[in-house]
């Protein structure tokens, strides 16, 4: 169902729901975990080589009213006062094609392919690797189609005299999640031909029609911009309140050089260089195609009754690809005539602001604020997958670089970013030594300049346009941002090696590895027990570096049993992956780290149905989430942390969360002290605690020996724990602890009950509290309800009359039913002698065989109270 279409779901009543649901929208948790699709349509409109400043709303209105040259973009200004303005949004890199692998694939620059425009290359074509979002919408059953300027592969430029077509049948958006295509690809002029999909997964030529009023440069067909604006209106009004939602990638080509495909229109009475006019004319145009997009939304069958409108139920984000073109490229062009970049430096190929800061708009009719302007979320194209993701209610490919900026756009609570954004640039226009790294982290932003071997680092929230670098005085900063890019991989290209100026391939890219049972040894580290990977895009073949060596620093290692029963997995020495996930497709997936030992997973760790990751007093390591999914569990004693320790001693990155990760359960976390139930266990999470509604925490509760005086299972969290779900406390080996008595099993930094229940068998016994905002509580509840001090036939009729009839304490044994057998097990708890325990089952439960089911367990010399640990 579509978003407030009749019949669908509302913001509104969509917070009113269940639990889980509500949680999703409010809480910025995972789309797997207790949420609800929201699936509105999408257009994703982008600009090719647009400025910050060239807009109205950022800029040029300002300018006009100062009697300055200005270029005039009504369409995109309404877009910004009737939606959001992001003025922290960053493109995927310096320039458009690197740029645009990051937006579909929902990594950054560095862990992609393609890092070259002169790469064709853009994408893998396996069946996980270089996944779109485009395809991730088509399993959600979105219609998909790509209109504009592909620039990733497969196609070369269309119309050119000497175009050879389809190069690559894999690399074509019709093979990459788009199935209506239409446009020049690779970037187009006046052209006779323009490509579009062939409906059978491919795409084929289709003729432009001519222009006989242009009188040049060029021939006299209509400017390919145009036509596929056309195309992309067309596409809206077919697909209007259709069935299935749309989801559209409109990448046009304006403003990007050549400058002179739509002459000086209306600025040309204005006596500005030409090439300005010509400029100002292109940026107009571009606003002139948004706003008939725009208006399809409104009015989709064009009659001028806007009561067909699909505003309501459609997302519009309106972007560039990168800054704005750069001076030296188009002869007698200057940035600074209209202030293209606005008060910010650098610009097209260059990791300063200029360069990678971006207009971002974002329209939804009824569920943004109109006019409202978002600085604190900071994000950049890598967001936008598992944005779109979270909108479908679709699964996000474990090991992506973004994070769903959802909560920011419904303007929900979003919470501060804590990992690092990074963009890489390898070339070198016009010799202005853009060839750099650069990396924003808590308000801070470094950048390595290759070919110089120079750094810049600025506070970039107080000095957002960038103009005092601070490096020669903040080593400490400099000396933990060039850590951070080792760990992000950037230095493990040679290009970007501390003053190595080589210019090397690609190296060190997203690797798609699989473990699956084998007849071996089973050990995580051995490359045999290890398929999947390419070698693609490098004009050498080191087989040596990040692929077939064993676990490495890029890979995206998926652990799954395939076969049946349950399989396991050992992490006998240190090792480390890009991201991780353990599943069980066809059984139970164990995958155990042994002692001391510690499992590195920079970008997150997933523990999917019957996947299990078990912690043997030893460390999982990761910048992202752990995600504990329904029907996962995390289980065992140790450490849980991240690499916020390269940042220690810096004041400015103090109590920030930076580098640390977050631990989200929605299946189960059983802490215990070994590979047997005998001792308590101590789970430390160096970071953040989310359990969400359909998750479960136990914690056992022994006699006196435990770890450092502890006699029960204990969950210490660092930071903020959130609690919903449920909390199940076993009582271990007979232990019965004293009425009233209480144990600490949470402490948190910051502890929040939003809906924690207790239940398990032993649920029933216990009350829960916080203390101090930071500390959970068990309460052992007293039985003997008269105070008699003896447990006897008044506390069973008490028993009756308050729990006997209903309720969840009513159903001791959680049979789904309030009888006689659940009395029993409170005798089982509380009872001390036979005779009481027969007395009880003949005045409560009159069947025989209940009565012998009872006599049986304590003549076989089965402990009543005696719990065993379920099979891990």
């Amino acid at each position: 169902m579509y978003l407030n279409q009749p019949g669908g779901v509302t913001i509104s009543n969509c917070v009113a729901l269940a639990l889980g649901v509500s949680l999703s929208i409010s809480c910025h948790l995972p789309v797997h975990a207790e949420s609800a699709a929201l699936r509105p349509n999408i257009v994703f409109i982008m600009a090719d080589d647009l400025g910050i400043g060239d807009l109205g709303y950022t800029n040029q209105i300002a300018r006009a009213a100062a009697n300055l040259p200005a270029i005039s973009t009504p369409n995109i200004d309404k877009l910004a006062s009737d939606g959001v303005n992001f003025t922290r949004m960053y493109s995927g890199a310096p320039i458009c094609s690197p740029s645009r692998a990051s937006l579909l694939t929902g990594f950054e620059i560095n862990h992609v392919i393609k890092e070259h425009t002169d790469k064709f290359n853009g994408f893998r074509s396996g069946q996980d690797d270089d996944k779109t979002w485009g395809q991730m919408l088509q399993d959600a059953g979105y219609k998909t189609g790509m209109w504009g300027k592909w620039h990733l592969g497969g196609v070369n430029s269309s119309g050119a005299p000497n175009d050879q077509g389809i190069f690559d049948f894999t690399q074509i958006p019709t093979q990459q999640g788009f199935e209506t295509a239409f446009g020049s690809m690779h970037g187009g002029y006046r052209v006779s031909r323009l490509w579009e999909n062939d409906g059978n997964g491919g795409l084929k030529y289709t003729p432009v029609a001519p222009d006989p009023s242009w009188p040049g440069p060029g021939p006299s067909y209509r400017y390919s911009q145009d036509v596929t604006s056309d195309h992309a209106v067309n596409y809206i009004r077919n697909h209007a309140n259709g069935a299935d939602p749309f989801a559209m990638y409109v990448a046009f080509e304006a403003v990007h050089d050549p400058l002179d495909r739509l002459g000086p229109g209306e600025y040309e009475p204005n006596n500005w260089p030409d090439v300005q006019e010509r400029y100002a004319n292109m940026v107009t145009g571009l606003d002139r195609n948004v706003g008939d997009l725009i208006a399809a939304i409104e009015d989709p069958n064009g009659d001028g009754d806007k009561s067909d409108s699909i505003a309501a139920n459609t997302l519009v984000i309106f972007t560039s690809d990168n800054g704005a073109l750069w001076t030296p490229h188009v002869s007698g062009f200057n940035t600074e005539f209209f202030d293209s970049n606005g008060s910010y430096r650098g610009q097209k190929s260059n990791t300063l602001e200029g360069g990678i800061i971006t207009p971002f708009l974002v329209r939804w009719d009824g569920v943004t604020t109109p006019g409202a302007v978002n600085s604190t979320h900071v994000g950049s194209f890598a967001d936008i997958f598992p944005t779109f993701a979270e909108l479908a209610g679709q699964d996000t490919p474990f090991g992506l670089d973004g994070r769903s900026m959802l909560p920011a756009i419904l303007g929900q609570p979003d919470p501060p970013r804590t990992d690092a954004i990074v963009w890489t640039d390898k070339d070198n226009f016009a010799g202005l030594n853009q060839a750099s790294y650069a990396i924003q982290m808590g308000g801070w932003k470094f950048i390595h300049r290759v070919l110089t071997n120079t750094e810049e680092l600025y506070h970039i929230e107080v000095d957002p346009y960038e103009t005092t670098n601070i490096s020669s005085s903040r080593i400490d900063m400099v000396t933990a941002f060039k850590a951070v890019a080792q760990k992000e991989g950037v230095l493990d290209e040679p290009y970007f090696a501390i003053g190595n100026t080589s210019q090397g391939q690609n190296v060190f890219f997203t690797q798609y590895k699989y473990w699956v049972p084998g007849a071996g040894a089973n050990l995580f580290v051995d490359p045999a027990n290890w398929s999947g990977g390419t070698q693609l895009n490098r004009d050498t073949d080191p087989d040596a570096l990040f692929w077939n060596t064993g676990p490495a620093s890029n890979w995206l290692a998926k652990v799954d049993n395939n076969l049946d029963g349950t399989r396991n997995t050992w992490v006998g020495q240190d090792a480390t992956v890009l991201g991780l996930e353990v599943v069980g497709s066809a059984g139970g997936m164990h995958l155990t780290v042994n002692t001391g030992i510690t499992l590195n997973a920079y970008n997150g760790v997933r523990i999917g149905d019957r996947g299990m990751v078990r912690l043997v007093n030893s460390t999982l390591k990761t910048v992202g989430d752990v995600e504990v999914r329904p029907g996962g569990k995390l289980s065992g004693s140790g450490t849980i942390t991240g690499w916020q320790s390269l940042l220690a001693g810096i004041p400015e990155f103090a109590g920030q969360g930076l580098l640390e990760p977050t631990v989200i359960n929605s299946g189960s976390v059983e802490i215990f002290g070994g590979y047997d139930a005998t001792t308590p266990g101590l789970l430390s999470i160096e970071g953040d605690f989310r359990q969400l509604p359909s998750g479960t925490l136990q914690i056992d509760l022994f006699n006196s020996s435990g770890i450092a005086g502890m006699s029960y299972d204990f969950l210490n969290v660092q930071d903020s724990a959130m609690l919903a779900g449920i909390l199940a406390p076993k009582l271990m080996n007979g232990f019965i602890p004293i009425a009233g008595q209480q144990f600490t099993v949470l402490s948190a930094g910051s502890l929040l009950d939003n809906g924690l229940n207790l239940g398990g068998p032993d649920g029933i016994w216990f009350s829960q509290s916080v203390a101090n905002a930071s500390d959970l509580i068990l309460t052992f509840v007293n039985a003997d309800f008269d105070n008699s001090n003896f447990i006897d036939g008044n506390d069973l009729a008490i028993w009756k009359a308050n729990y006997g009839t209903s309720g969840p304490m009513g159903d001791a044994n959680l049979d789904g039913l309030v009888d006689g057998q659940d009395f029993l097990a409170w005798q089982r708890q509380f009872g001390n002698s036979l005779a009481l325990l027969a007395t009880a089952t003949a005045a409560v439960v009159p069947e025989p065989s209940t009565s012998l089911y009872c006599l049986s367990l304590f003549c076989s010399g089965v402990a009543f109270l005696r719990r065993r640990r379920r099979g891990c």
